[in-house]
């Protein structure tokens, strides 16, 4: 046991970097290190507060047709669903064909400690989920129900477990795509589409249950008896956090820990094996030698990133789901038309604003796709080999920056021209919304190298860890939310009657600031990238 605390210890010094901010003896870093920090709680303290709002107004509605129990549900299967879709996102980074395997099987630790520290730190990881999204609705129906102090300690406990089985269920998932995925050609197309599938099916569940109205409650509430009667545990969950039965309290603990034991008893034995099969690689039977192509430095490097892109599934599924997304919005919208999408939304007021609506996510997509930012640190220690080459700086980001535009720029192209014919977006309109979301792609392209550059994380055991928990995808997302604040912002201020003079507007002054960070990054960002590992 003291072996796994170990190993629990070790990742949560290098998932935060503790290790690296008690032992750098450089100012300029240690201040790097808060500003991250100070970033990352005013980004989950935000999200959290907005989940609380959300709640509260729903609570309003669920007040008048009496059924506020009903948080309490919503509460539970949002933590379900948040921890299974970051489970199948992560385990194939955390679980199967880890970095650091093979040092971790030389030493003389038993295969279940190992087991149990790399599960017990996705939980960890998937835990933030669950407080921002399930433990709102919970505490907005304790407070608006007034619930005595039994309940909150009932609830807070029961949030301890109620991640282990959409975990392992996320677990097998990840494994029986990956494992398919390994002994195909074409396997980690096979896995990222499997994954997206998956994720899209949940994503369509969730966003159903967000978006029903109080005059909708007494027909899904059939459906969550179902979905109780199937999933049994959530009956238990329920009674004992609404009735405060102390017998379905320590049932749900029992359970979930009994089911936790048996899982990493069998998966220890077979842990080794599946590793191993996970780490083969699919190969040719038969090379044949073809004629010797040639190409130019740059385009020899865009091929290298698009090699890499396509052949790591942490980069490809975490970087390419806003492209996914953006997809996902523009053709539901061409099947189902806008009429129904206001029906569904139920803001009549939209109705006016609907090619604004639909062009800001879309260009927020886009600012989601940042696939620059962990483009540097996932070059990892080898960057030394490409600062060695006899290769221009330059040319370097630029192939970076290529990949990021061939990702999105293409995918929004196509979305558009669907929302297009689907919205009744008039020609001039349409060119303006592709610019702007050229430009967009531009911008943050851009801003993720400039991040990056700032940011490096080089010393790393998985691929997910640099393309979900750097600094600098952080800060791409972050100014990517502050980029569509700000538009959307001077928008609602200025409720603009000409829309493509606002569009116009938008294109100057994202011209302008592109041309002024792409100078950054010609000047001051080389000598930022000479300086990363000496």
């Amino acid at each position: 046991m003291n072996n796994v605390f170990l190993l629990i210890k070790i990742n949560i010094m290098n998932f935060f970097g503790i290790n690296e901010f008690i032992n750098t003896k450089s100012k300029a870093e240690k201040a790097k290190k808060i500003l991250i920090g100070i970033v990352i709680v005013w980004a989950f303290t935000a999200v959290l507060i907005g989940s609380f709002a959300y709640f509260f107004m729903m609570a309003n509605s669920l007040i008048m047709i009496n059924k506020l129990n009903m948080l309490i549900v919503f509460g539970f299967l949002f933590a379900n669903g948040c921890t299974l879709i970051f489970t199948i996102l992560k385990a194939s980074g955390y679980l199967f064909s880890f970095k650091d395997y093979d040092m971790l099987m030389s030493l003389p630790i038993k295969t279940s400690s190992i087991l149990i520290s790399k599960i017990f730190f996705l939980y960890i990881t998937n835990f933030i989920g669950v407080i921002v999204f399930g433990m709102p609705p919970l505490i907005v129906y304790g407070i608006t129900a007034n619930s005595n102090a039994l309940y909150y300690i009932i609830v807070i406990v029961l949030l301890l477990f109620v991640q282990v089985i959409p975990m392992i269920i996320g677990c097998v998932l990840s494994l029986i795509i990956a494992k398919i995925s390994s002994k195909n050609k074409r396997g980690n197309l096979i896995l990222s589409i499997g994954t997206f599938v998956v994720i899209i099916a949940l994503f369509i569940v969730t966003n159903n249950i967000k978006l029903i109205s109080t005059t909708q409650v007494q027909n899904v509430e059939a459906v969550f008896q179902n979905i109780t009667n199937i999933y049994f545990i959530t009956k238990i969950f329920l009674n004992a956090t609404q009735n405060i039965n102390l017998i379905s309290f320590f049932m749900f603990i029992i359970i979930n820990t009994l089911i936790f034991m048996l899982f990493t008893i069998l998966f220890s034995r077979s842990f080794k094996n599946i590793n191993a099969d996970m780490n083969e690689n699919y190969k040719v039977s038969k090379y044949d030698m073809s004629r010797l192509k040639q190409s130019s430095i740059l385009m020899a490097l865009y091929k290298k990133e698009i090699s890499f892109y396509f052949s790591s599934f942490p980069y490809f599924i975490n970087t390419g789901f806003g492209a996914v997304m953006m997809t996902f919005v523009a053709f539901g919208t061409a099947i189902f038309g806008k009429d129904t999408i206001l029906k569904i939304l139920k803001i009549p007021e939209l109705k006016g604003i609907i090619i604004p609506m639909f062009a800001a996510i879309m260009i927020f997509s886009i600012m989601l796709t940042f696939v620059t930012a962990p483009s540097i640190s996932l070059e990892g220690k080898n960057i030394w080999i490409i600062k060695t080459l006899p290769i221009k700086y330059i040319d370097i980001i630029k192939s970076k920056i290529l990949l990021s535009l061939t990702i999105s720029v293409p995918v929004f192209i196509i979305d558009i021209t669907v929302l297009k014919f689907a919205l009744g977006i008039t020609f001039i309109e349409y060119f303006e919304i592709v610019l702007v979301g050229i430009l967009s792609a531009i911008l943050s392209s851009i801003t993720g190298i400039i991040a990056n550059l700032l940011f490096p994380k080089l010393e790393w055991q998985s691929e997910t860890a640099v393309v979900k928990q750097s600094a600098s995808v952080l800060i791409s997302s972050l100014l990517g939310f502050v980029y569509m604040f700000i538009i959307g912002g001077i928008f609602y201020l200025m409720k603009p009657n000409n829309f493509t003079v606002f569009l116009l507007v938008v294109i100057i002054t994202l011209f302008i600031l592109n041309i002024l960070l792409w100078r950054i990054t010609k000047t001051k960002g080389e000598k930022i990238f000479l300086e990363i590992m000496g």
